[in-house]
């Protein structure tokens, strides 16, 4: 190898070191988690509408932004001059816009177990469900807002959501609307965080991806956009993310590649395309970089802010974590938080918010049992079932593999998880058995509805309910 060359692999060998170093220290406190002390939080996605499915002028959820802050003291949050959100600076938790007035989300703050998150969590949901239900407007517990169609008008207007619309193209929106990220903004999805510790996140990241198909399965529920049931896919969430962003497809939903190790994980992150970084709380597109290590390796980069202005940038190393950001497989190392992201569900039906949190918990407390089952068949295997769960959900199963057993085999690990950490919070798990014995998963439970009385009937079975949602 002539000189040149190994300066060249000595300068990547150096930068990985250090993000290696910066990226896993930030789980290291947890290097000897017991599985009894991991904290769960919540992300969770609700499509705002009215009876009739149509979603609120940005106003309501302003006011209702408003109201939260006034209730709970929680501080605004401003992008420039756009109100984005309100966050309790007690811990951390917020509530904000999903990237446009279809949806909101609401993040919870990290609890002991799962009885404390729920606790938090309902407290929280029964008071915006009781503002907006006083103007008329609901929460609807769906993965896809399910009787409009996408308008322009709907997304914010803040730079990092212009970047992401210019990368897709014209397989859902017609072109003279907009692009397909207007798709995206009727998406809504539940997604627990969970602790872990340094020494095992490549294999939960590589684990939970894996068996990602089988938690679709029992949890699609996005099978009813603009008015009608989709006839091809249950998950239309995930579809919609692996359309929108073919590009990206080893870093969506499920990943084509596996870590076996912590280097190698943050060589797959260099090998993302580069999306875009901050500088001075403003967004700016880095242009024509194939990879984040060829905008990182360079001393100086061209990039673009949203008015198709160009400037040049200094990549930094903490550019690396900004991109991070923008990896969405099934489940995602979060080294902010020093956990991991379980984004593979649908937004549940109400009475089963928590059965999300449950199962992935459970998983990683009995993660020895799940990654046996991931070894049972060749990685190819899972991306197959991932890809017939996305269509089929819970009827994915045939006689030459007997998914059957394999999806309860699935939830008896999470069971013995969850009975390991002596919490009680097993129960969580009852609504996923049940959908099982039934071979109905919530996107069944909603065409149903559809073939019953219509959307109407759709949208009244599943908004959010205050009289449901007391504690016992």
């Amino acid at each position: 190898m002539d000189d040149k060359n190994t300066n060249k692999s000595q300068k990547y060998n150096n930068l990985v070191d250090l993000l290696e170093t910066e990226y896993f220290k930030r789980f290291s406190k947890y290097d000897d988690l017991d599985d009894s002390q991991r904290k769960i939080g919540l992300e969770l996605e609700f499509p705002v509408l009215d009876i009739n499915g149509n979603p609120p002028d940005i106003e309501v959820i302003h006011s209702l932004f408003d109201y939260i802050h006034e209730k709970f003291e929680w501080e605004p949050i401003f992008f420039k001059d756009i109100y984005y959100g309100v966050e309790n600076l007690t811990q951390y938790e917020k509530l904000t816009f999903e990237s446009g007035r279809v949806c909101i989300e609401y993040s919870s703050p990290p609890c002991k177990n799962i009885y404390e998150l729920k606790k938090r969590v309902i407290q929280i949901l029964d008071v915006i469900a009781e503002y907006l239900d006083h103007i008329s407007y609901y929460l609807f517990c769906g993965g896809l807002s399910p009787n409009i169609h996408p308008n322009s008008d709907f997304a914010l207007k803040i730079d990092c959501y212009h970047f992401l619309t210019e990368e897709t193209r014209h397989h859902f929106v017609p072109e003279d609307i907009g692009k397909d990220y207007l798709a995206y903004l009727f998406t809504s999805h539940n997604s627990p965080h969970i602790d872990i510790g340094s020494r095992e996140t490549i294999e939960v990241f590589n684990t939970l991806n894996a068996l990602s198909g089988l938690q679709i399965a029992l949890t699609v529920n996005s099978a009813i956009w603009k008015g009608m049931p989709n006839m091809e896919y249950k998950c239309l969430r995930n579809h919609f993310y692996e359309k929108m962003y073919p590009h990206r497809s080893n870093f969506i939903t499920m990943p084509a590649y596996f870590p076996r190790n912590k280097r190698e994980y943050i060589d797959y992150i260099l090998n993302v395309p580069p999306l875009m970084i901050s500088r001075n709380n403003s967004y700016l597109r880095i242009l024509n970089k194939k990879s984040l290590y060829d905008f990182l390796k360079t001393s100086t980069c061209r990039a673009s802010n949203s008015s198709g202005e160009e400037t040049e940038v200094f990549p930094d190393y903490t550019d690396f974590f900004f991109n991070e950001h923008y990896i969405w497989t099934n489940s995602r190392l979060r080294s902010k938080f020093g956990t991991i992201e379980n984004r593979a569900s649908c937004q549940q039906p109400q009475k089963d918010l928590f059965c999300v949190a449950a199962l992935i918990l459970g998983l990683i407390s009995n993660k020895e049992e799940a990654q046996e089952l991931v070894s049972s068949f060749p990685l190819s295997k899972w991306v197959e079932i991932y890809s017939r769960a996305l269509k089929n959900g819970i009827m994915i199963f045939n006689q030459e593999i007997k998914e059957y057993n394999i999806l309860e085999e699935y939830l008896n690990i999470a069971y013995s998880g969850l009975k390991k950490r002596g919490c009680g919070e097993e129960k969580f798990l009852s609504a996923l058995f049940k959908r099982l014995e039934s071979l109905k998963d919530p996107a069944d439970n909603m065409i149903d509805l559809y073939n019953e009385g219509g959307i109407k009937l759709v949208i009244k079975n599943n908004i959010y309910k205050i009289n449901k949602s007391k504690i016992k």
